[in-house]
């Protein structure tokens, strides 16, 4: 006979939760509407350009510069990033849901932006088509989600709408956080190998799900070995050494998918993952850099600890620069036949030592982790 009561109980309950919610909401609305009216808004000049504003825009000017100069050397003579479209997004800091303005970079020929600011930056000719604007992309909802970019259609056009903020810039910021790679990693999965299946060129390899890595010290040891053949193979621009340290590195993986097929998606990680980061190191210069950590450095300090997929972001880097040796027209091959028969990283790898090596049996998977211990 107490029923109606407790319900009474909880109904008041449920409405005491969902006020609170409202509430909460109320805020975080007002906060946005405020951030987005009272925030700064640049006029358009180089003074009025703040030094998070500035550093982004030399930045970006100095990639633009390396990729005229040389854009096979980037990427092929068919991707020139210094005239692709961005969305740039000012917020306040990491992980914000709401930017204060939005830059359009080489946009003029997309879309309308009539009655948007021009923005002029001395010095950086490459830079010659940059409006701001305090309504551009606020009623897409993606990006006003916990995420520091997002992909929008503008007038047809697939584009990269990526948020930045004071902490992205520094000599301490993580290359995965900071503007100059972060940026130019999620603009090369957008422009060159599409987002959705139907967009130009998608590249049909990964779905994001997790791979599962056996938790094995069997399966450790062939890894490591593997990770420390590709780092040899990267070690050196002779072709004959290259050669060989490709083959014990192709040999240990074919070991290892032997013994657990799950793990081929490895291969389709790699060329997603891995041609985008080649990218970002080769338009900010970054192969140069003569004290980088190697791929072995990478698997031996966050192996226990990293998230499964992210090795292969380097690994598939390590195979792409022992390409540039081995078969070094591999990125526009690879960017032809992506989108139609879909051969991954490792296929190009194998095709360039002529064809798939045997696989090794245990006494030589023991050989080959001693040579590489």
């Amino acid at each position: 006979m107490y029923s109606r009561p407790r319900r009474r109980r909880r109904l008041r309950r449920v409405r005491t939760v969902l006020l609170a919610l409202l509430a909460v909401g109320a805020l975080v609305l007002t906060g946005t509407v405020t951030w987005r009216l009272a925030g700064p808004y640049p006029s358009g000049s180089w003074a009025s350009l703040d030094d998070t504003d500035r550093t982004m825009f030399r930045q970006l000017s100095e990639q633009f510069e390396r990729a005229q100069r040389d854009p096979t050397g980037m990427w092929t003579e068919d991707y020139h990033y210094e005239e692709q479209p961005f969305v740039l997004l000012r917020t306040s800091g990491p992980w914000k849901l709401d930017w204060s303005y939005a830059y359009l970079v080489n946009m003029s020929d997309r879309t309308d932006v009539s009655g948007m600011r021009r923005v002029e930056l001395p010095g950086m000719p490459l830079l010659d088509d940059v409006r701001v604007s305090k309504r551009f992309a606020f009623s897409e909802p993606w990006l006003h989600v916990k995420s520091q970019f997002g992909n929008i259609e503008v007038d047809g056009n697939r584009v990269l709408a990526f948020k930045f903020h004071p902490g992205m810039f520094g000599d301490d910021v993580p290359t995965d956080e900071d503007f100059r790679h972060f940026g130019a990693h999620e603009h090369f999965h957008v422009a060159v190998q599409g987002i959705e299946p139907g967009d130009p060129g998608y590249w049909d390899y990964d779905d994001g799900g997790r791979l599962e890595v056996p938790a094995s010290s069997e399966h450790r040891r062939l890894l490591r070995a593997e990770m420390a053949a590709l780092t040899a193979a990267t070690a050196t621009d002779d072709p004959a050494a290259v050669r060989r340290a490709a083959t014990d590195a192709a040999r240990l993986r074919l070991a290892r998918y032997e013994r657990w097929p799950g793990l081929r998606r490895q291969d389709g990680i790699e060329t997603v993952e891995g041609t985008a980061v080649y990218f970002e190191e080769a338009v900010n210069d970054d192969a140069a850099t003569a004290d980088a950590p190697t791929l072995l450095d990478v698997f031996d300090e966050y192996a226990d600890v990293m998230v499964d997929r992210d090795l292969y972001y380097s690994s598939g880097l390590a195979v792409g620069w022992a390409l540039d040796v081995l078969s070094p027209g591999w990125r526009a091959e690879l960017s032809e036949r992506a989108p139609t028969d879909h051969p991954t990283l490792f296929d190009l790898l194998t095709d360039a030592l002529g064809g798939r090596p045997a696989i090794p049996g245990a006494a030589e998977c023991d050989e080959l982790v001693a040579r590489y211990t």
